[in-house]
């Protein structure tokens, strides 16, 4: 049987890996709005596979992405971290999950407000909906970045005592 640091640079490694295509996949789709946006900016009514496209649509959408990229990037450097070291309970791992809470409360909060204003700018009408469920998880990682913190503490007066 595996041991479990084993297993969990294992575990990390995968998840490592899907943070890095999801990144990629991020970069692909911030390319695109970009574009599409470039063209909305150009054409104020532009129609998509039948669908009507604004600037507001564009410039949401963006954001969401850009946020997605952010959380991303966390997750992977996360898990690398842990593949590397085989140590989840460090600073640095506490610290993106914190950096990984701050991001999905922008994202549950941000977003709806960024889309209101847009929408209010670009087509006169908005309405704001907040994600109460987001930012219940946004607090669930919270609270796991400072379990991470005390395991570095314990973790570190565990290495002392050896």
């Amino acid at each position: 049987m595996n041991e479990p640091s084993t297993e969990l640079k294992k575990l990390s490694w995968i998840v490592g890996l899907v943070a890095k295509i999801m990144m990629i996949a991020s970069i692909a789709f911030i390319a695109y709005l970009l574009i599409l946006l470039a063209n909305v900016i150009l054409h104020p009514v532009l129609v998509v596979n039948g669908s009507i496209l604004t600037a507001d649509i564009c410039i949401t959408n963006l954001a969401m992405w850009l946020l997605l990229f952010a959380i991303m990037y966390c997750l992977n450097r996360l898990f690398t971290n842990i593949c590397k070291s085989g140590l989840p309970f460090t600073k640095e791992n506490a610290d993106y999950l914190s950096i990984i809470a701050v991001l999905i409360v922008v994202y549950a909060l941000g977003l709806p407000l960024l889309a209101w204003v847009a929408a209010l700018t670009f087509a006169n009408s908005g309405h704001v909906y907040f994600d109460l469920f987001l930012l219940f998880i946004a607090f669930l990682v919270y609270v796991i970045s400072l379990v991470f913190k005390y395991g570095t503490v314990l973790q570190k007066e565990s290495d002392e005592t050896l």
